[in-house]
C-alpha cells in the first residue's frame, strides 16, 4: 500500500514521515508534496493508495485535491489533517467519501491507530474486490459454457430449448462452419481451442454492429458460429465471412500445415429450422473436396440425401472377409464400394457422408469382432482423423481404404495372437472348402494333423463356438451374399454353399436367420 503525504508546512510533512514505522504497517512512503498542485501531479505519477493531506494548501486546497484525485483514481483513500477552526472543511471532505481526519498537532498514537484502520479497510476492500472479480469471471465463464453447451446440443442432438434461454434471436439466424484440415506435416499440438477463441474474438469484433448475438462451439474438426442479425445486414455478413477467411489465411501461415474452409448455411427465422442451417453449412464445406480448401462456400437451399444405401451390403461383405482373414479381399471390397459411390450421381456432401459413415460402421464391425478389442480411443481417433482432414475427394477415398485396412490389420494381429496356428489353418481350410457337402470334423482335423476329439475341443475354445456351428455360419454368410448379389435360385444357392437338399438348406437358413431365404432376398436384394 503506497502513501503520499501533502502539507504546505514542511516541518509537518517531516513530522508525519518521521513518526511512523511505515514498513511495520506494510506501507511504502512514495512521495511528499508541499502544495495542492504538486500533490495532484504526484497522485497521477505515483498512483498512491492513501493520501495524507492538509485540508488547506496553496495552489489547490485539500477539498479540490480530493475531488480531482477521485476523478483520476476513484479508489484512492484520504486522511485529512485540519485545524480546530476548519471543521466545516472537514465535513465537506466527508461528503467526498473521506472517512478519517486528524486534528493538529499530530499525535503518533492517533496517527498509528488511524493508519491501522486504513490498512485493515484497504485489505478488506481488496479482498472484496478480488471476490467480486472472481464471481464476475465465474458468472461470465458459466454463461459462456452454457452458451457453448446450448450450441453443442443443437449440433449433436438438434435440441433448441437451452439455446432459446441464452441466445438473442433476431430476424435471421445462420450457421457459419469453419472446417480445419490438419495436414500430415503438422507436428504441434492440436490448437483447436486457441483457434476457436481467435475466430470468436475476430467475428465478435468485426460483427459487433452487424449481429445481435454470436455463439461459437467446436465439434468434429469444425468451428461452428451461430449468427443472429437483421435481414438488411445479410450482405455485410457475407463480407465479414470473407474477411474472416483472409484472417484465417494469416493464421494458417502462423500455425503451418493447417487449411481452412468456410461454409455458410442458409438463413432461418425459427429455432426449429436451425438444423437445416447446420446441414447446409456442412454441405457448403464439402465443396472443398472438388473445388479446394481456403475458400468460402455457400448453399442456398437444403437438399435431402438421396435414397441410396450402399453401407449395409458393405458390412454384410465384411463378415465373410473377416472369416477369411484376407487383406487383398478387404482392399478389393473397399475399392468396389468406392466404385459404387462414384457411379451414383451424388453431391460432394452426400458422397463424403456415405464414405465417412461406412468407415465408422465398418471399423466398429471389425473392432467388435476382435477377441480382445484392444484398440485405444486415441489410436482409433488418430486413424479416423485421416478421413476428417482429407480436403479432396481423392484424399478422402485413399484415406478410406488405408484407414480401414489399418483397422483390419489390427484385427488380424489380434486374431493371430488369440488363435493357435492349427485353428487358423483349420479356419483357412474351412474358408476354402465350406461349400463341400462332404466336409466334416474328421476331414478338417485330419487336414491340420490333430485328433478329432482334441481338435473339436480346441476349436470351440478358440472360436467360442462349435465346429458345426462355425461351418453353418460360413455357409449362411455366403448364402446371404449370393441372395443379395446373384440371380441364382434357392436350389442353386444351396448347392453353392454345400447343401444338396434345398429344403434342408431353407430349414437351416430360417433357424439361423429367423427368416426364409426368399424373404431375405426380397428384403435385401
Amino acid at each position: 500500500m503506497k502513501v503520499l503525504v501533502a502539507d504546505d508546512e514542511e516541518r509537518v510533512c517531516a513530522l508525519i514521515c518521521a513518526l511512523i514505522d511505515w514498513e511495520r504497517f506494510g506501507l511504502t512512503l512514495c512521495a511528499k508534496a508541499y502544495d495542492g498542485i504538486s500533490a495532484l501531479e504526484l497522485i497521477k505519477a505515483e498512483s498512491p493508495d492513501l493520501v495524507i493531506t492538509d485540508i488547506r494548501m496553496p495552489g489547490l486546497d485539500g477539498l479540490d485535491l480530493i475531488r480531482k484525485a477521485k476523478e483520476i483514481r476513484p479508489d484512492v483513500q484520504f486522511i485529512i489533517i485540519s485545524g480546530h477552526k476548519q471543521f466545516d472543511y472537514a465535513q465537506t471532505a466527508i461528503k467526498y467519501g473521506v472517512a478519517e481526519y486528524l486534528l493538529k498537532p499530530i499525535k503518533k498514537l492517533e496517527l498509528e491507530q488511524t493508519l491501522n484502520k486504513m490498512v485493515t479497510r484497504y485489505h478488506d476492500q481488496q479482498a472484496l474486490f478480488q471476490a467480486t472479480k472472481q464471481l464476475q469471471q465465474q458468472v461470465t465463464q458459466d454463461r459462456k459454457q452454457k452458451r457453448m453447451l446450448a450450441l453443442s446440443l443443437l449440433l449433436k442432438e438438434g435440441q433448441t430449448d437451452l439455446l432459446a434461454t441464452c441466445f438473442t434471436r433476431s430476424e435471421c439466424m445462420r450457421v457459419l462452419a469453419v472446417k480445419m484440415d490438419i495436414l500430415k506435416g503438422f507436428h504441434g499440438q492440436r490448437s483447436d481451442g486457441i483457434l476457436t477463441e481467435k475466430v470468436e474474438e475476430y467475428m465478435s469484433r468485426e460483427c459487433a454492429l452487424l449481429c445481435s448475438d454470436i455463439i461459437t462451439a467446436l465439434a468434429d474438426g469444425y468451428i461452428y458460429l451461430l449468427l443472429s442479425y437483421t435481414e438488411d445486414q445479410t450482405s455485410s455478413i457475407l463480407k465479414a465471412s470473407d474477411a474472416l477467411l483472409q484472417y484465417l489465411k494469416t493464421q494458417s501461415e502462423i500455425f503451418g500445415n493447417i487449411l481452412f474452409t468456410l461454409g455458410l448455411g442458409v438463413g432461418v427465422k425459427k429455432y426449429e429450422e436451425l438444423s437445416s442451417s447446420i446441414l447446409t453449412s456442412q454441405q457448403a464445406v464439402a465443396q472443398r473436396l472438388v473445388s479446394g480448401p481456403m475458400k468460402r462456400y455457400s448453399v442456398t437451399e437444403f437438399k435431402e440425401l438421396p435414397q441410396f444405401n450402399p453401407i449395409d451390403p458393405f458390412i454384410l461383405g465384411l463378415q465373410g472377409i473377416c472369416a477369411q482373414s484376407s487383406k487383398p479381399a478387404m482392399v478389393r471390397h473397399c475399392t468396389a464400394f468406392l466404385d459404387e459411390i462414384d457411379t451414383a450421381k451424388l453431391s460432394p456432401f452426400a458422397k463424403s457422408k456415405y464414405i465417412l459413415d461406412c468407415f465408422d460402421k465398418g471399423a466398429t464391425f471389425i473392432i467388435e469382432h476382435m477377441a480382445s478389442r484392444d484398440i485405444t480411443i486415441v489410436s482409433y481417433d488418430a486413424i479416423r482423423q485421416r478421413l476428417g482432414n482429407a480436403y479432396s475427394m481423392d484424399l478422402l477415398q485413399q484415406a478410406f481404404v488405408t484407414s480401414l485396412e489399418e483397422v483390419f490389420n489390427l484385427y488380424l494381429e489380434d486374431k493371430e495372437e488369440t488363435l493357435s496356428k492349427p485353428i487358423q489353418k483349420a479356419q483357412e481350410y474351412l474358408a476354402l472348402h465350406f461349400c463341400d457337402e462332404l466336409i466334416s470334423l474328421e476331414s478338417v482335423s485330419e487336414a491340420v494333423n490333430l485328433n478329432s476329439s482334441y481338435f473339436s475341443s480346441l476349436f470351440k475354445k478358440s472360436c467360442n463356438k462349435g465346429f458345426f456351428e462355425y461351418l453353418v455360419d460360413l455357409r449362411i454368410t455366403e448364402a446371404k451374399r449370393l441372395l443379395v448379389n446373384s440371380e441364382f435360385n434357392i436350389g442353386e444357392i444351396a448347392q453353392e454353399v454345400g447343401y444338396r437338399d434345398p429344403k434342408h438348406f431353407s430349414r437351416v437358413f430360417k433357424k439361423v436367420c429367423q427368416i426364409k431365404p426368399n424373404e431375405y432376398r426380397k428384403l435385401y436384394g
